[in-house]
């Protein structure tokens, strides 16, 4: 199953590192300070198209070294990609910081990185053109337009062959994954910079797992998963099934895992593995939107990235399926959108862990319809992620859903209700109580004490006021309290 934690994941309660941890961590931020020529410049990745970040510049300024030291909040937080071939990775085996560190990083042409990226155009307009997507084609002329040259289209055809030969789609689907491997690292470096920015921006935090160096491997072939090791991230080139698991929510999600374990730590199995794997589809979906914000909806059209966000996983990796994952249409892949429901799988499972990337459908449309409910993303984000830190490692869905309605605001406690109700999971919290307006006293209540004279000199009353008649009382207090009768839930498209 695509994306999710390594079977030979290492766990770290709480964020809480051993001493030797916290030494080689810092070991690893001095080594990566040592770097020769840190500039902001331009890059081009596989699926975004051309973008700009800050990294190593050698060489005579012709080769990227994909590495560098990125401020969060008054953190410093180092970041390197390494390549599986280049170093000879062993995915079964748990590496140590220090041992990643010092392997070689990740370097891209400067040049060579330009071709790539236009010989992906190249690939993907004839895909097109060969299934009739005029849409698209427009797009990737655009595009071409935009970014290349006669020469460069010319360096990608002899270096890619099959773009100036007539071969079959089938054949074009594997060369695309062939170029698409090629710059793959770049969306790596791009994304976790910008995720460390968006996690720090939604939580707080300035890293995940309590993690001061994130190590990224890259280009492990013939793999069709990404995964959080608890200490580095893997990312696959594909085989079969998709392209290089490098998209926007597929990075946020993976380093989302982490977020998870320096947390709540949700065990990996039954419904606390669903969780943990909701929690990490929703962070990366959410990632997914903050980019397209931060760069599709500024005053800026020079800095734009290709594509635009959803509330699907993975729609740009699949070879033969649109998306791993949706958020709105949990069904639509295959997963229950409510408990014990189309598609559920009993927790106890041997398939899948019990079921952790198939129920995390039920979390997952909890959270959209609460975020079509309440109108606001980002705060029933970070309703969701206070209740995150609340859980503890064995949660099943009944204390989600609890600990879900005891982090809600006293606006939002209705939507979120409902949101629970629609995935079936109201059954473990009571409904929300409307504040009833105090009753009204027929008569004024009396006086605790008499009202002390106002002057020495003046007599004290003989008599009290007497009560006035309750037919001739009239309020004239303001009523404030809230209707409820005229408050309507209603989904869009559900």
């Amino acid at each position: 199953m695509p994306c999710g934690k390594s079977e030979k994941t290492i766990y770290h309660k709480k964020g809480l590192l051993s001493p030797d941890f916290h030494e080689e961590d810092l070991q690893s931020i001095r080594e990566i300070s040592g770097i020769q020529n840190n500039v902001s410049n331009s890059l081009y990745t596989s699926y975004l198209g051309k973008v700009n970040f800050t990294y190593d510049l050698v060489d005579g300024d012709k080769t990227a070294y994909l590495q560098t030291m990125h401020k969060v909040g008054n953190s410093l937080v180092g970041i390197k990609i390494i390549d599986y071939n280049e170093n000879k990775i062993d995915i079964n085996r748990n590496y140590t910081l220090r041992e990643l560190v010092s392997m070689k990083t990740q370097t891209i042409g400067i040049h060579e990185n330009k071709v790539d990226f236009v010989a992906t155009l190249l690939v993907n307009r004839k895909i097109a053109h060969m299934e009739r997507e005029t849409l698209e084609l427009n797009k990737i002329k655009k595009l071409l337009s935009e970014n290349s040259t006669r020469k460069l289209e010319m360096d990608a055809k002899r270096l890619y062959p099959g773009l100036s030969q007539n071969i079959s789609l089938k054949s074009l689907y594997k060369l695309r994954k062939i170029i698409l491997s090629k710059n793959s690292s770049v969306d790596i470096m791009f994304n976790t910079i910008n995720y460390l920015d968006f996690l720090y921006k939604s939580t707080g935090m300035t890293s995940v797992n309590g993690l001061r160096v994130l190590v990224s491997v890259c280009n492990v072939p013939n793999l069709d998963n990404a995964f959080f090791t608890g200490k580095y991230m893997v990312y696959g080139e594909g085989d079969t099934q998709f392209n290089p698991l490098v998209s926007i929510d597929v990075i946020g999600h993976e380093l989302s895992h982490g977020l998870v374990s320096g947390t709540a730590d949700l065990t990996y199995r039954g419904h606390s593995g669903a969780l943990n794997e909701s929690f990490a589809d929703i962070m990366g979906t959410m990632f997914e939107f903050y980019m397209y914000d931060k760069y599709n909806n500024d005053k800026d059209d020079t800095n734009d990235i290709i594509g635009e966000s959803d509330w699907n996983i993975g729609e740009d990796l699949g070879v033969n399926m649109p998306y791993l994952r949706s958020m709105s249409n949990p069904e639509s892949a295959r997963q229950p959108s409510r408990l014990n429901g189309k598609f559920y799988m009993d927790p106890t499972s041997q398939v899948d862990y019990g079921g952790v990337h198939i129920n995390s459908g039920i979390p997952n449309y909890c959270f959209y319809s609460a975020c079509r409910m309440t109108k606001n993303k980002s705060q029933t984000l970070s309703t969701f992620i206070n209740c995150l830190k609340k859980l503890s490692s064995d949660a099943d869905f009944n204390e989600f859903a609890k600990t879900l309605i005891e982090c809600s605001t006293r606006t939002q406690k209705e939507d979120i209700y409902n949101s629970l109700k629609l995935v079936g999971l109201d059954r473990y919290v009571s409904p929300p109580k409307d504040e009833e307006e105090p009753p009204k006293d027929e008569e004024e209540p009396p006086k605790d004490e008499e009202e002390p004279p106002k002057d020495k000199e003046e007599p004290p009353k003989d008599k009290e006021e007497p009560p006035k008649d309750k037919d001739e009382c009239k309020c004239t207090c303001v009523c404030t309290c809230v209707c409820k009768c005229c408050f309507c839930v209603k989904i869009r498209g559900l």
